[in-house]
């Protein structure tokens, strides 16, 4: 099975943060690590309040997707 196109983000201050993949993915897959977070996140409607790692790490997921989709 082949993985294609896939993003892994974590927050810092997630419990499941030590068992998020740290091996070698293969290409179009990558970790994304958002320091000061906790679980999901990413995937909460983004606010003025939010810190830049988050705001960052939204960003990075939204171009990894622009790049894929186009």
């Amino acid at each position: 099975m082949q993985l294609n196109n896939a993003v892994f983000p974590s927050g810092t201050n997630d419990p499941w943060y030590p068992l998020m993949f740290n091996g070698t993915l293969p290409n179009h897959a990558e970790p994304v690590v958002i320091h000061g977070t906790a679980h999901c996140a990413d995937l909460y409607p983004s606010s003025q309040n939010d810190p830049l790692q988050l705001k960052e790490a939204r960003e990075r997921i939204a171009n990894m997707i622009n790049i894929w989709i186009s």
